[in-house]
């Protein structure tokens, strides 16, 4: 997910190597990470989890094994075939 950093700043970048940012500067961190507050996320949206994280978190529910790198349809198709089956 792409975050925006609002002020100069030294913090740790998405490879854990502490870097400069200066204001402005758009950085990639992955879900779930630790990024700092002063960061906002791109496109002004709240930390809201992505699709795919709320799939992933849906077959969890389900105790739907499913592959880390699933595609989004493979993972929506595993969902709809259990929820059929009840």
């Amino acid at each position: 997910m792409k975050y925006i950093c609002k002020r100069n700043c030294y913090v740790r970048n998405p490879q854990g190597v502490l870097q400069y940012f200066k204001a402005e500067d758009v950085v990639d961190y992955s879900s779930g990470a630790d990024v700092p507050e002063h960061f906002e996320r791109a496109g002004g949206k709240k930390d809201e989890p992505d699709e795919r994280e709320i799939l992933k978190g849906r077959l969890r529910d389900l105790k739907i094994n499913c592959p880390a790198n699933a595609s989004i349809e493979t993972m929506r198709k595993k969902i709809n075939e259990a929820e059929d089956k009840n």
